[in-house]
């Protein structure tokens, strides 16, 4: 099972489910076009349960798909660690045992991936870092079964700030570093990025109505300790612009935000990344905000083993 590397192959076919809500899309990459979106989903029910798996891959033809499956952040823990200095064929498995006092299970039951943090190329000999992905064997080895059985053909595994990272990098300007704000059901997703490469990213919890005031102004607040964090860790990267995600009641926040933040604060709509093919639709904040990590993990970029 991969997760972050990929093959050239056939266009990515990604799912996301999140409560009842299964979320499906897939995405052709085309040179200096946008990525051009041919299907684009949101429909009742989860797909990690037997019925509802067999269905979906039935109407949509999945066992001809080259899917992947984004999880959902209960179902792995994502760690920032110093990187094993060992070769990178043993890297996991020392990765593993680095993990061992971290994770809040058995690491001998964990399926365990990473992503390499770029340093500073002005500083090539100082530690590396990498953002760690640890899953328990059990949910992935049920999740394979589930999609197995259904003859829905999975090929990779996700996660969000993976997904959030490639939406990113194509909002990005040059030599510039991006900062972008998602929303899900239980708070905001923040990310860094810079060359298409993912930095630093912090998820901020919102238990409050997140169109109040005092939402906005713990938003404002955490959001500028972020960027003043990321400024001391990476002072390579001139980070000159805030893009909020499609969600509910963006305006009143992004107007909070333009005059509480130093840093330039705007948004965007998946038109200004996707285009959409004849008869594919996104209206509506809230279809967007539920395809936004889908269209994202539908973006897995293409790069050698």
């Amino acid at each position: 099972m991969q997760w972050f590397k990929q093959q050239k192959q056939q266009a990515w076919t990604a799912i996301r489910t999140s409560g009842d809500i299964t979320t499906m899309a897939q995405v052709m990459r085309r040179q200096g076009e946008k990525p051009l979106v041919n299907l684009a989903l949101v429909e009742e029910g989860n797909i990690r349960e037997a019925k509802h798996a067999q269905a979906l891959a039935k109407k949509h033809k999945l066992k001809y798909a080259r899917c992947t499956f984004v999880l959902d952040s209960k179902d792995y823990q994502l760690l920032q660690v110093e990187s094993p200095n060992v070769p990178e064929q043993e890297r996991k498995e020392a990765l593993r045992w680095k993990l061992k006092d971290m994770v809040d299970f058995p690491v001998e039951q964990a399926t365990v991936d990473y992503m390499k943090i770029p340093q500073d190329p002005a500083y090539p000999n100082r530690q590396d870092y990498l953002y760690a992905v640890a899953a328990k064997n059990e949910l992935i080895g049920q999740l394979c079964n589930t999609f197995s059985d259904a003859d829905i053909n999975l090929k990779a595994i996700d996660v969000r700030v993976a997904t959030q990272r490639n939406i990113a990098a194509l909002l990005e300007e040059k030599d510039r570093g991006l900062a972008v704000l998602s929303f899900g059901r239980n708070g905001g997703l923040l990310t860094f990025t810079s060359g298409g490469e993912l930095y630093h990213t912090r998820f901020i919890e919102i238990e409050e109505d997140r169109s109040a005031g005092a939402a906005h102004e713990r938003i404002a607040l955490e959001l500028q300790r972020s960027l003043d964090n990321f400024d001391r860790q990476f002072p390579f990267i001139t980070v000159n612009k805030l893009l909020v995600a499609p969600c509910e009641e963006r305006e009143a926040l992004l107007q909070h935000l333009k005059s509480a933040l130093y840093t330039q604060v705007g948004s965007f709509e998946l038109s200004d990344i996707f285009e959409f093919a004849p008869g594919v639709e996104v209206d509506g904040p809230t279809a967007q905000a539920a395809l936004l990590h889908t269209l994202g993990a539908a973006l897995r970029e293409e790069v050698a083993a």
